[in-house]
């Protein structure tokens, strides 16, 4: 494990939490990929992968024991070569893995804005299928777009609603899935 998992893993211990580490490479199977450029070429981004596979046993065994698993989002292809994955898209392929109920993304916003540059924008119920129109009209941009991507899939794979929420704003996933209003996006199938 790297230095940040080791890093979250003590920031979870210090708030009482039973963390494990788990090397991405052990857990995340994948095949290398590739970008296109404006011309619908491909484009080499080097050592970047996408997830297809979830050893879904290795989580499944750290929560019994009663662990937290903390997985970097680093994977191995069929040749156990090393690749970087998007953090949002490794975190939505184990949520459709392990047929998780609820994904919730920890952002620096407070959710989907209708109008990026307005925070008193937010769009509190988004269905997965006005998302294209979203993007189409760059309501979605940059960061946002590997987020919703991954949500919308795991949507499609029997995840049954997906979150935004601020990641600095205290107990932001407790008022977001047990409050009526919630307080961030929450992304559900439609």
């Amino acid at each position: 494990n790297g230095p940040l998992n080791a890093e979250i893993c003590d920031l979870l211990r210090q708030k009482g939490c039973n963390p494990l580490g788990m090397k991405g490479n052990d857990v995340f199977l994948c095949q290398k990929h590739f970008a296109q450029n404006e011309k619908g070429e491909p484009v080499d981004l080097g050592f970047v992968g996408e997830v297809n596979h979830v050893k879904t046993k290795l989580i499944k065994k750290a929560l019994a024991e009663g662990f937290t698993p903390v997985l970097s989002p680093v994977a191995a292809d069929e040749h156990d070569h090393t690749y970087n994955t998007n953090a949002d898209v490794a975190a939505g392929a184990v949520a459709s893995a392990l047929r998780a109920r609820r994904l919730v993304y920890l952002c620096d916003v407070p959710g989907l804005l209708s109008d990026p540059k307005n925070p008193e924008s937010l769009i509190s119920t988004l269905r997965a299928s006005e998302v294209a129109d979203l993007k189409a009209r760059q309501v979605i941009t940059s960061g946002m777009l590997p987020k919703v991507d991954s949500a919308v899939k795991a949507l499609d794979e029997g995840v049954h609603r997906v979150h935004f929420v601020h990641g600095r704003q205290p107990h932001s996933t407790l008022l977001e899935i047990f409050t009526d209003k919630g307080i961030g996006t929450e992304i559900i199938n439609g």
